[in-house]
């Protein structure tokens, strides 16, 4: 079974969203959409390399059901490490590179 590492930058995307939903007056929203992210972690537990292939070399695309977010990772033998969380509208491969 994989460890799941999220990175401060991946940990900031998750933090932003639930204060952008705040901000909206739908705390819920943000909490709900957090906690499906979260479960969505749990597949890459067993079947790391579940997601597509990403736009940058070495990295996957893990597509968070019924929500429009994503999850851009790496794998690194058994440790998958969360890299961002994504809305599907925002161009990212320019954002990872940056950080």
């Amino acid at each position: 079974m994989n460890s799941i590492n999220w990175t401060e930058s991946a940990y900031a995307d998750l933090t932003d969203l639930i204060d952008y939903f705040r901000e909206q007056g739908e705390p819920d929203i943000g909490k709900m959409l957090v906690a499906k992210i979260h479960k969505a972690t749990g597949t890459l537990r067993t079947f790391s390399h579940a997601g597509r292939a990403g736009l940058l070399k070495g990295t996957r695309e893990l597509v968070i059901p019924h929500v429009p977010y994503f999850l851009v990772y790496q794998v690194q033998q058994d440790v998958v490490d969360v890299l961002r969380v994504m809305h599907t509208s925002k161009l990212w491969a320019g954002i990872i590179e940056e950080d």
